[in-house]
């Protein structure tokens, strides 16, 4: 987790170091200027630098505090930051007095009446801000992105049935279908969960069969876990593989496009992408002869 920025008074240090403290304590890192200045260091660009790499911005805010400059350059820096969706801004309320206009329209800490009822209210924004981050950072929700951008956009879709449906979600490609001025592609991503085990071919008999139900001719999975079953060879890239849907009559009826990421960089998620792409386009065009 990035570190945590904390605005205050020199007044309010007291409360401050306790509330670092306990927020350290937690296992969070805290961005405490009496820890990371020394003399001759420049205030104002060493500030800057640390709250624009600050994830969230604590502002302590006090009769002292209120007056100050500092806390209203910091302020006024931390909520651009916060409007442009860069961190979050938790104001911590120590003294009741009139808010600044800049914290009245966002939830506080009250810490006015005690410092366990207030810190519990930081707790809580902090793991949530936490599990935020983590949920960013997380495989499926890189792999989407990264898809999204390639592939122009990600649908949900479903087939409907008397007895039941199935919701999945696709990609379209500009190369137009029996049915439709495109054609579409089923989306799956594969996550980890912490076991990099290779995909096993139960895996792909489960896939395979909600794969034909469905109807599509054409899939996309994108994997943290390496294929662990027989696959052919279609592309130069070697984080690509390709497993052929063998209809009743023994002819070929789809595809689906592997790409492996389980060892690459989020910054080369989009070529891998791309050369699946070209692919899948490949095989759609060939599909539709």
């Amino acid at each position: 987790m990035d570190k945590f920025f904390l605005s205050h008074s020199s007044i309010d240090k007291p409360f401050v170091r306790k509330l670092a403290r306990r927020i350290e304590k937690e296992g969070f890192r805290v961005w405490l200027d009496e820890k990371k200045l020394v003399a001759g260091d420049p205030l104002g660009k060493t500030i800057s630098e640390a709250l624009d790499s600050a994830s969230v911005v604590l502002v302590v805010v006090s009769r002292a505090s209120v007056s100050s400059r500092w806390l209203s350059f910091e302020l006024n820096k931390a909520t651009e930051r916060m409007v442009q969706g860069q961190c979050r801004v938790i104001p911590v309320v120590v003294e009741k007095i009139d808010l600044p206009a800049e914290v009245k329209g966002l939830m506080f800490a009250d810490f006015t009446s005690s410092f366990r009822f207030g810190f519990k209210a930081v707790l809580t924004a902090l793991q949530h801000e936490a599990r935020r981050k983590l949920l960013d950072s997380s495989f499926w929700r890189r792999a989407d992105s990264a898809v999204a951008k390639v592939f122009g956009g990600i649908a949900s879709a479903s087939m409907m049935g008397e007895y039941e449906s199935i919701d999945y979600r696709g990609l379209d490609l500009p190369i137009p279908s029996q049915h439709s001025k495109e054609t579409s592609v089923k989306y799956d991503s594969v996550l980890s969960y912490g076991d990099r085990k290779p995909l096993p071919i139960r895996w792909w008999t489960e896939y395979e069969d909600t794969f034909q139900r469905v109807g599509e001719q054409l899939g996309l999975v994108v994997t943290e876990r390496p294929v662990g079953f027989k696959v052919e060879t279609h592309s130069n890239d070697p984080r690509i593989a390709v497993k052929s849907i063998i209809g009743w009559n023994k002819e070929v009826d789809g595809y689906v496009v592997f790409v492996d990421l389980s060892e690459v960089s989020f910054d080369e998620f989009p070529r891998h992408l791309v050369e699946a792409r070209k692919l899948l386009m490949q095989f759609a065009s060939q599909l539709r002869k």
